[in-house]
């Protein structure tokens, strides 16, 4: 199989807190490999028009534009900062979980912020989705309240565990 490079923030991609079709999406998105318009045309699969699907701007569409550039994903981030209160700047999605990774936390605290950042990815994936095969357009208030809602559940499940004790303060923030 040859040699791999490891990915050093692993384990924020696959913690438990992530449900797994999140923990896929985000594992995807980490290497890149999401089916994005740029993507497709690189391996040669003919897209129709160049508009931006999730934000209609004339621009090709990449996961860089879609997580990091598009004024939706930045208003949601914004949002979803207020709400959990926690401040992590943002660069395109593997160094967004590096950074996350880096980070002087405690670890159930680094796997919230990573959980709520990978629901976030895989809720504009999926909203994008809708759009582009249903035509249906997902407003942010709604990924919002669907990033809170996933996110509370996800905590509540591990709220009794000794790492979710340790972050007492930063979960009844999160979980009000």
């Amino acid at each position: 199989m040859g040699d791999k490079p490891s990915v050093e923030s692993d384990a924020l991609v696959w913690n438990k807190i992530l449900i797994p079709k999140h923990r896929f999406v985000l594992w995807i998105a980490t290497h890149r490999k999401l089916l994005t318009r740029d993507r497709l045309m690189k391996i040669g699969v003919h897209c129709d028009g160049v508009n931006n699907v999730f934000c209609d701007i004339q621009i090709l569409e990449s996961d860089a534009h879609l997580f990091l550039e598009c004024m939706i994903a930045l208003d949601l981030w914004r949002s979803v900062a207020d709400w959990s209160g926690f401040n992590i700047t943002l660069s395109d999605v593997p160094n967004t979980i590096k950074s996350i990774q880096q980070r002087h936390w405690k670890w159930f605290k680094k796997d919230v912020v990573a959980a709520s950042y990978g629901t976030m990815v895989y809720n504009i994936w999926h909203a994008r989705n809708v759009k582009m095969f249903r035509g249906q357009v997902v407003s942010v208030s709604h990924i919002l309240q669907q990033i809170q809602i996933t996110v509370k559940e996800r905590i509540d499940m591990f709220s009794a565990s000794k790492r979710a004790r340790k972050c007492a303060g930063f979960l009844a923030m999160v979980c009000k």
